[in-house]
């Protein structure tokens, strides 16, 4: 007997029977461990699948129900004997997890930083929270980053370096509807003027934990590579600011075993006054990357810019701000770069420093007029300056302050 754990659950194999079995969305409980099996024997003269129910690991009485069923069906196999190696196998299985490896330092010589689906927003196989205020295009930035990696769109003049393999993408919907989304999946095609694009997509009701056996099984059955929630808040049940709302949230979204974007609303920090992850703190620390997204106009207008700031990374460097606008029409959807710190509304979102350093862009400037520029204080904008001539990147010339040599034309990750 073979057994084998697939995303979905487990696959248990008799190759010299010519028997498998196929065992799905797995739940413990009181009663025990339960989960669908599907019974497939490649006999001729047999239907395919024999049997399909579902059954408890942990219960004698079922497993002697299906010795019985099985046994009416295909006489010769030992089914007591099958069954019994079977359900242990499973309990085995789930029980023990993934086995413990013993890992050597000298091996990280062979390791490179995590890749990326999409660089700088996506990387492969870690979950990346986009989050930002409705309306100004969190689910649009998404839909393009989707049919970026499904084409793979590699020639896109949008300052994003996609990965050169198609990658099948699972769109998990908790706020509109099918027609919406292809009607805007149809216009970001047409505004880019890109081939055709398809992307699976799913209305869902449910939680994602309470969910999450049913999308594990899409997952593997279309080998999907990205999926994208939206949103976080519909996504979840019960109250977003208790641990006990986002530690089954996390649970079940590593169940998913791929790379992920999750769209999430924001809300302020009551210390700091800046804007975060709506809901507990966990809902930003489980995430390895976490995007804040700002905009200036709103629903319906024709165009709108935005700015994509990066808030919090696990493996790596906080990348350079971005900036696109978006530009509507009635069966197209452009977007186009857009220098953030020609903004003043969107560059406020970007750090001190990083603000000083989009303002010497210009050309060199005095504390005083930075500070009038950015409307803070010569002391803030002091404080600021101290740090970046210690990273070598601005320094004190005749005219005041102006960036490092080895700064110039660069927007430098802060």
């Amino acid at each position: 007997m073979d057994i084998e754990q697939t995303i979905a659950g487990f696959k248990v194999s008799w190759p010299d029977k010519l028997v498998h079995i196929q065992v799905k969305r797995l739940h413990d409980s009181m009663r025990g461990l339960s989960g669908e099996v599907t019974v497939a024997a490649e006999l001729a003269g047999y239907p395919s699948p024999l049997h399909r129910a579902q059954f408890n690991f942990s219960s004698t009485n079922a497993r002697r129900d299906l010795i019985k069923i099985l046994s009416g069906k295909v006489e010769a196999l030992p089914w007591v004997d099958m069954m019994e190696e079977f359900c242990n196998a499973v309990l085995d299985g789930y029980r023990q997890g993934e086995p413990a490896v013993e890992i050597y330092a000298s091996e990280g010589a062979n390791y490179k930083p995590p890749p990326y689906l999409v660089y700088p927003f996506l990387q492969q196989n870690k979950p990346t929270i986009l989050f930002g205020e409705g309306g100004k295009g969190k689910s649009l930035l998404s839909q393009l980053l989707a049919m970026a990696v499904v084409l793979p769109w590699t020639d896109n003049n949008l300052g994003l370096r996609v990965n050169g393999s198609s990658t099948k993408v699972l769109w998990l919907d908790y706020e509109t509807d099918k027609d919406t989304f292809t009607w805007n999946l149809s216009r970001l095609c047409n505004g880019q003027g890109l081939p055709e694009v398809s992307i699976f997509y799913r209305r869902c009701a449910l939680p994602l934990a309470g969910d999450v056996e049913a999308i594990r099984d899409m997952v593997a059955e279309h080998t999907i590579g990205l999926v994208v929630i939206d949103s976080l808040g519909m996504a979840c049940s019960g109250d977003l600011n208790k641990t006990d709302t986002a530690f089954p949230f996390w649970a079940a979204e590593r169940q998913l075993k791929c790379t992920s974007l999750i769209i999430a609303h924001p809300s302020k920090d009551q210390f700091t006054k800046k804007a975060t992850v709506h809901g507990s703190g966990f809902f930003t620390r489980e995430a390895r990357s976490v995007w804040e997204l700002s905009g200036i106009g709103e629903a319906g207008e024709d165009e709108i810019s935005i700015g994509l700031h990066h808030r919090k990374v696990n493996d790596g460097r906080l990348h350079k701000d971005r900036g696109y606008r978006l530009e509507f029409c009635e069966d197209a959807i452009k977007f186009e770069k857009q220098d953030i710190d020609d903004i003043p509304e969107l560059r406020q979102h970007k750090t001190t420093q990083g603000q000083i350093l989009g303002l010497l862009k210009r050309g060199a400037m005095t504390k005083e007029a930075m500070a009038i520029e950015l409307d803070i204080s010569p002391e803030a904008a002091r404080k600021a300056l101290e740090r970046l001539k210690r990273k070598g990147q601005v320094m004190e010339v005749k005219d005041g302050y102006g960036l490092s040599s080895g700064q110039v034309g660069q927007d430098t990750p802060l």
